[in-house]
């Protein structure tokens, strides 16, 4: 049987890989580890927050090095026209983004809410100037108060 920091340190690493690749969600996981270790919802919500934070970090690092690309720039400028009916709305996200006081929020909001997904947010981010330690750190609150609060659901039927 694995000790509680053991299955945090597994709960930090999924988070950093599912990050980066995002082949399933981490949610499941980090509920099932809640329900098991009864009392350690809060640490495995902020492992699950950490990890998360520390992989899109890395994401944001690697995207600004790949939008100096040339190619990248070409495939950008041809498709930069984003749909109509989410268009308005990814504009304003993008907008936000490249104000340094609506960029820290928005990051936050996609981080702890999903809305618009982090996934997403990480790439346009990549684009400002935004510095890559306060990204972390906004990721990572926004993100351990959502692992927070979904690893506290179990003990809602526990007990």
């Amino acid at each position: 049987m694995l000790t509680v920091p053991v299955m945090l340190g597994v709960t930090m690493l999924l988070g950093f890989v599912v990050a980066i690749v995002p082949v399933f969600p981490i949610e499941p996981y980090v509920i099932g580890m809640a329900a098991t270790t009864h009392g350690w919802a809060i640490p495995i919500g902020l492992a699950a927050g950490l990890g998360q934070a520390a992989g899109k970090t890395v994401v944001l690092v690697g995207a600004r090095g790949a939008v100096k690309a040339a190619w990248i720039q070409r495939f950008a400028s041809r498709w930069s026209r984003p749909p109509t009916s989410s268009g308005r709305f990814i504009r304003r996200v993008s907008a936000g983004l490249d104000r340094p006081v609506w960029a820290a929020p928005i990051v936050f909001v996609a981080a702890g809410a999903g809305i618009p997904p982090l996934a997403i947010v990480v790439f346009y981010a990549a684009k400002t100037r935004m510095s890559w330690l306060l990204f972390f750190l906004v990721a990572l609150a926004g993100r351990s108060i959502y692992f927070t609060a979904i690893a506290l659901v179990p003990s809602l039927f526990l007990g």
